[in-house]
């Protein structure tokens, strides 16, 4: 059994090594291939090569999982390591979304270590130890998470191409909170209600702006109605007067031409009756002495 791969594949390496495979047997390659021959079969494949190496070692079965369920969220959870996390070229967003998986999981596939976890804190290593601890504490799940498998990678191989990495799991101090802090809440609450104040004394304003409008349109409209009304009752007076005028010299003409009546003339003391009692607005608008005149000659 002879297994080839690059020096830089530190996930065949790292497991190579938890499984106590015999590194004399090992070829280091330049290039990025990977290759374990057994009796003629060739395997090739980082992901195959290790979940042989882990089969065949005989101590860690359970590694693998336990159930078809377990075996394949393992299977998942290799291949995302592999790629997803292994191939991003900006990590923040995906130990972001790691950190909320890890938020109800010890583990990332049951409650016990398997090759999954193996694979994530291999590609995980590089980013996690160029975090500062401020930024440690960002991800709290993945940082509690990652010093776990560090330890238990470590217990069974003390020396691996990893080193433990110093993690800090005290949260940091909490600062205590200034007296101006009371002074603050103070002056941002009375800015508040100042707030709520001007905001109420302009919708009080504006409502009688509003009734103010309303109020002066019903004025302009009273107006226009009253002046229609006084329009149409000076014109229907001024209709009367020449219909009055229009009988009045229509009888006129009647009588020059000899046509006298008995009517005429009780329309003429009608006329002068009415006027001495002035209760007639008619008679003001006829010329009595011109009419009396031709009633007289009658």
């Amino acid at each position: 059994m002879s297994l080839k791969y690059n020096s830089s594949n530190k996930v065949l390496d790292i497991v190579a090594d938890l499984v106590d495979f015999d590194k004399s047997k090992v070829t280091f390659v330049e290039d990025q291939s990977t290759s374990l021959q057994i009796d003629g079969t060739v395997i090739e494949g980082t992901n195959t090569i290790c979940q042989y190496l882990v089969q065949q070692s005989g101590k860690f079965n359970d590694w693998m999982g336990l159930t078809d369920n377990e075996k394949a969220e393992v299977q998942q959870w290799i291949s995302y390591a592999q790629s997803t996390l292994k191939e991003a070229k900006d990590k923040a967003p995906v130990v972001d979304k790691l950190n909320q998986t890890l938020a109800t999981k010890v583990f990332i596939v049951s409650n016990y270590l398997t090759l999954a976890d193996v694979f994530v804190y291999v590609n995980l290593y590089s980013y996690f130890c160029a975090l500062s601890t401020e930024n440690r504490f960002k991800i709290p799940n993945v940082t509690r998470y990652f010093d776990l498998i560090q330890n238990l990678v470590h217990e069974i191989k003390p020396k691996i191409v990893f080193d433990l990495v110093s993690i800090n799991l005290n949260a940091p101090p909490v600062q205590k909170k200034e007296k101006n802090d009371k002074k603050d809440k103070k002056d941002k609450k009375d800015g508040k209600e100042k707030k709520e104040k001007e905001v109420k004394k302009d919708k009080k304003e504006k409502k009688e702006e509003n009734k103010k409008e309303v109020k002066q349109e019903k004025e302009v409209k009273q107006e226009k109605k009253n002046k229609k009304e006084k329009k149409e009752k000076k014109e229907k007076k001024k209709m009367r007067r020449k219909m009055i005028k229009r009988n009045l010299i229509k009888r006129m003409d009647a009588l020059l031409n000899g046509q006298t009546s008995i009517r005429l003339v009780r329309s003429g003391m009608y006329l002068e009756k009415a006027r001495r009692k002035k209760d007639c607005n008619q008679c003001k608008s006829v010329n009595y002495k011109t009419l009396l005149l031709f009633v007289a000659v009658l």
